[in-house]
């Protein structure tokens, strides 16, 4: 009952990753669809052996453009979006 009445509310609802390697944004339909997603790689930084580090602004900056290029992806549904996490 929670999740029907939720997604009722909530049409689109977008979802942030940020991984090791990469930064993604998926935005899912009611049925949680997959409806607009995009994906970009991020810089590995090594100062030293078993150390991985990246950079605050590309990370910033890629998931700006990952929500941005999925958002286009589901056109005039956009204004459908109401959570993004």
């Amino acid at each position: 009952f929670f999740f029907a009445t939720l997604f009722r509310a909530m049409p689109l609802i977008g979802a942030l990753d940020q991984g090791t390697t990469s930064t993604r944004f998926l935005l899912y339909d009611e049925s949680l669809r997959i409806v607009g997603s995009h994906s970009l790689e991020h810089k590995q930084i090594t100062p030293q052996a078993g150390w991985l580090e990246h950079d605050p602004e590309e990370l910033v900056a890629n998931s700006l453009t990952c929500i941005e290029e999925a958002v286009k992806a589901v056109g005039e549904r956009k204004a459908e979006i109401r959570a993004i996490g």
